[in-house]
């Protein structure tokens, strides 16, 4: 194919998934080399996937980049299509016979599991369930939390954990002000948890926690001293992490007993291998190897920890989309820098593509490489021949401009709709 048929027309690109790595790659593709119309498809209604229903309500200033992506949807060369599923309402073949590329920027929308017993208990959740229920996910609002216990457990040690015990332990006078869902804001007034405990598999030196996030827990953090035990080998590796130093002494900082209140500790080297009827027993670890490569051993010995709620927040999941190759291990859609295997013309972009990791800015360098491919191969694409059957129908699609009148509700009601219409 010549690249001379894009200079007689536009080039058509559908773009599947609303988030940021599907605005980021909306953005470079309208810098390319031929001119581009983007269709921006979403199976949910409203725009910006994590930003909207990941990032915790009371970090707004991580939102403010919403403001970037309206700036990409108000191009006349691209449309937002909201309310429509791929792979359900419209199949991935027939987006092939209507565009000539397609960019998979789907997220990670679902959790790993723990594949330990007892993990279907009503107790226990995964994660993602509590984030999407407290940012107003409409697939979520009707989901119940016990909070009628003292205590919750949240397990893992990345940043997610530190949203989900901080929004659990803050008054809730102070994340009213926030976008938070009402039916969040009403349940967890009501709570009567009390302790937070944060596991982690490893110890303190190998937290995953950034900075800035473990700051917003002076006021509720504390820790028993004992946790903070070192191996030599990760004193050797706090010797050469000089953001892994930061992080320890903030740690060292915390008080050696609770805050009044609701209060948030954390315990290490600790590793669930059963979610019981009232708890979450746990198998004690140490470390072995050498610093910078140790490994996790466990030991038969047990301790078991009371609790009426158990967050898993152990790592996010891709999901398959219908017509495509997935990776069941690795929760991506496998690809080479971005090509999808086996699909010439379908391409993937964010978490989708590499698994779930990075911040939400990651996603722009990755939607840039992804979109240098595709400029690559642009003589070799097939154009698609939207005459050869019925055009896709598109009108039952929400608009822009739906969404614009959504905002505008939610600006006066200081609450997000989680319905529609």
């Amino acid at each position: 194919m010549s690249q001379s048929l894009f200079h007689s027309r536009p080039m058509r690109i559908a773009v599947i998934g609303a988030g940021p790595a599907g605005f980021y790659t909306a953005e470079e593709l309208l810098k390319g080399p031929v001119e581009a119309r983007v269709d921006l498809f979403d199976r949910l209604f409203a725009p910006y996937g994590l930003v909207r229903y990941g990032v915790a309500p009371d970090h707004p200033k991580t939102k403010l980049v919403t403001s970037r992506f309206d700036r990409v949807a108000g191009d006349e060369r691209v449309r937002f299509l909201g309310g429509i599923e791929i792979g359900q309402d419209i199949r991935v073949e027939q987006l092939r016979t209507a565009y000539d590329a397609i960019v998979v920027t789907t997220g990670a929308e679902t959790s790993r599991m723990l594949n330990i017993p007892g993990e279907d208990l009503p107790h226990c959740h995964h994660a993602i369930d509590f984030v999407s229920w407290y940012n107003g996910h409409p697939e979520y609002t009707d989901r119940r939390f016990d909070l009628s216990g003292d205590t919750a457990v949240i397990i893992g040690n990345g940043n997610v954990a530190i949203d989900l015990a901080r929004i659990l332990a803050k008054p809730t006078d102070t994340l009213a002000p926030t976008d938070i869902a009402r039916h969040a804001l009403d349940a967890l007034g009501k709570s009567q948890v009390q302790n937070i405990i944060v596991l982690g598999r490893r110890g303190p030196a190998q937290a995953s926690f950034t900075r800035a996030e473990l700051m917003e827990l002076q006021d509720l953090a504390w820790i028993d001293p004992a946790e903070l035990d070192l191996n030599e080998e990760s004193r050797v590796e706090l010797d050469k992490d000089t953001q892994g130093q930061k992080i320890f002494t903030l740690f060292e900082g915390f008080p050696s007993i609770p805050p009044q209140g609701r209060n948030i500790t954390f315990r290490w080297l600790r590793s669930p291998v059963e979610i019981i009827e009232n708890g979450v027993r746990v198998a004690l670890n140490t470390l072995h190897g050498d610093a910078g490569d140790q490994k996790v051993l466990g030991t038969e010995q047990r301790e078991e920890i009371p609790c009426g709620l158990v967050l898993k927040s152990i790592g996010y999941f891709g999901q398959a989309l219908p017509g495509l190759p997935f990776d069941e291990n690795l929760g991506i859609i496998p690809n080479h820098e971005g090509r999808v295997e086996g699909h010439p013309g379908v391409y993937v972009a964010g978490w989708i593509k590499r698994g779930p990791s990075g911040l939400i800015g990651h996603n722009k360098r990755c939607a840039v490489d992804t979109v240098s491919a595709i400029w690559k191969d642009l003589e070799d694409l097939v154009h698609a021949e939207t005459t050869k059957q019925r055009p896709l129908d598109l009108s039952g699609a929400i608009s822009w401009a739906d969404w614009q009148g959504i905002a505008e509700r939610e600006a006066a009601q200081g609450f997000k709709v989680t319905r529609y219409p």
